[in-house]
């Protein structure tokens, strides 16, 4: 069975709306949007098909019938008398009704189990490898770029990376705020740093910003209010 999620996604529904959609629970508006999208969207067309499978399971799922020679055999096996709390405990826990009770939960819990585990399936995570601490600075003049919020900035600064096929090489804090050391292709260089200027207030120089091995060094600070 195909894995999916119940977030609502760029897509326009949820999984829940299609579950929904299919117990005719909608609201008439949305209803007709389900509808609009299943006319020229396949993949919700694969979605509902999915939640029609999980539908047809659950509603054909039954709890199971024991033997009706059971109550014989377990009542004969364990001698239950009437005298005395723990005999009477034991018959309680082993009556044949309790057995079968108990294996209807069992039976039950599994299929919830396997149910949700194909509704919820693991997160992939992206691991990013960070030289979380370096020598000082080789660079004689980092760039600097003052923002708002150091950790924010420093998010938006990665993502500005990694669009260019930059590498983050290390991360570490410096009295200024967090000084941070990456590569990027000499060609993107002017492109990037033009973005990150958009952050904040950027100080550059023409040169000494990169260390001998031709890495940038750069030190997101904060921006003092009175700025």
């Amino acid at each position: 069975m195909r894995k999916f999620s119940l977030k609502k996604e760029e897509k326009g529904y949820s999984l829940l709306e299609l579950f929904d959609y299919k117990m005719d629970k909608l609201e008439e508006s949305e209803k007709k949007r389900i509808e609009e999208l299943l006319k020229g969207d396949g993949k919700i067309k694969k979605d509902l098909e999915e939640v029609e499978k999980i539908t047809e399971l659950l509603s054909e799922w039954k709890i199971p019938e024991y033997p009706s020679e059971l109550d014989e055999k377990v009542i004969s096996s364990i001698k239950v008398q009437k005298k005395g709390a723990l005999n009477e405990f034991l018959a309680n826990v082993f009556h044949p009704l309790s057995i079968a009770v108990s294996l209807a939960l069992l039976t039950l819990f599994a299929f919830i189990a396997i149910f949700f585990k194909t509704l919820f399936p693991p997160q992939e995570v992206r691991e990013r490898e960070i030289e979380i601490s370096f020598k000082i600075s080789e660079a004689k003049k980092p760039v600097i770029v003052e923002v708002e919020s150091l950790e924010e900035g420093f998010e938006k600064i990665v993502r500005i990376i990694d669009s260019y096929g930059g590498k983050l090489i290390g991360k570490r804090k410096v009295k200024e705020g967090i000084e941070i050391k990456f590569s990027v292709d000499k060609e993107t260089e002017e492109e990037i740093f033009r973005e990150i200027s958009l952050l904040g207030k950027m100080k550059m120089g023409k040169e000494g910003f990169k260390d001998k091995k031709g890495n940038i060094v750069l030190i997101i600070s904060k921006m003092e209010k009175n700025k």
